[in-house]
């Protein structure tokens, strides 16, 4: 992360941090073209290099997101139901490709509905393979909710280990190494992060969540010690962040604020699906999110 005291200089006589837009897309979960709308509108500050690139103080970043995670904290069920470009991208405007999809032009609530007909002009943009396999359909569905926690606590591993919860299904790992380990053959939709992780690794494992398109549409519950004030991650990686739990929590705890994620009913006689449709993709695990 640059830091420089004048983008429009170059100096360096005071520490400041700046961003790319790129860096700023990420931190606040969005792409890098709504960064530069933002910027073109007034709604974010930032100031031009020599070179006439966009870079941004991550404190105006704080300041745009920050609100926006303390208000999804208090009220994560206060939304409308989110159609599945939503539940993805989580997003102001849904990228190109999906402008041209039947479920984006319809406003397909069930967008599983389509999919099994590649002649109505399903964009099958974020996940590839079964609709079963889909974050989006099971959440609908209200299907067991598989839980990636990455935890070096010991006490707190056994708490959830202990706990009898069929909706969650948790699998563990205590570094980024491991987690990526795990991804590979247990598909998470959920991933609790303990932030007792040192600031480096836990960072480095929250950037990797984010771009490891194995688990499209991943949601991140942090695991900390107070909830006096947000976590700094809850600011730079608001993108993935399902919400935040106070330590020590049990399964039952993750339930409940899943159940709170706002989506669709799912369709009359589907609540326990037997075959869901399935898309002309690989019906095997998804190499690169479409749905």
């Amino acid at each position: 992360m640059p830091e420089i005291s004048n983008p429009a200089t170059g100096d360096s006589g005071e520490s400041a941090r700046w961003l790319t837009t790129g860096e700023a897309a990420e931190l606040c979960g969005v792409a890098r073209d709504t960064v530069l709308r933002w910027i073109k509108v007034g709604k974010l500050e930032a100031e031009r290099t020599p070179g006439g690139h966009h870079r941004i103080p991550i404190e105006a970043v704080e300041k745009l997101v920050i609100p926006a995670v303390e208000a999804q904290l208090r009220e994560p069920s206060s939304r409308r139901p989110l159609y599945c470009w939503e539940y993805f991208i989580r997003d102001e405007e849904p990228p190109e490709e999906c402008r041209g999809c039947i479920v984006y032009r319809a406003r397909a609530e069930w967008c599983f509905r389509l999919a099994g007909n590649p002649e109505c002009g399903h964009a099958l943009r974020y996940f590839r393979g079964s609709c079963e396999q889909c974050p989006y359909y099971r959440r609908i569905h209200r299907l067991p909710a598989n839980v990636l926690v990455i935890t070096t606590d010991p006490v707190f591993a056994e708490q959830l280990r202990r706990g009898t919860v069929p909706e969650v299904v948790c699998h563990f790992a205590a570094n980024a190494y491991e987690a990526s380990a795990v991804v590979e053959t247990f598909r998470p939709e959920f991933a609790v992060v303990d932030c007792s992780l040192p600031n480096g690794e836990r960072g480095e494992l929250l950037r990797c969540l984010a771009g490891d398109n194995r688990v499209p549409g991943l949601r991140v519950i942090l695991a900390v010690r107070s909830l006096a004030a947000p976590p700094q991650e809850c600011s730079r990686h608001h993108g993935l962040l399902a919400g935040v739990l106070r330590k020590p929590f049990g399964p039952e705890a993750i339930r409940s604020l899943i159940e709170k994620i706002p989506v669709p009913a799912p369709p009359a006689g589907e609540t326990d699906p037997a075959s869901p449709p399935s898309s002309d993709g690989p019906t095997g695990s998804p190499e690169s999110g479409k749905t």
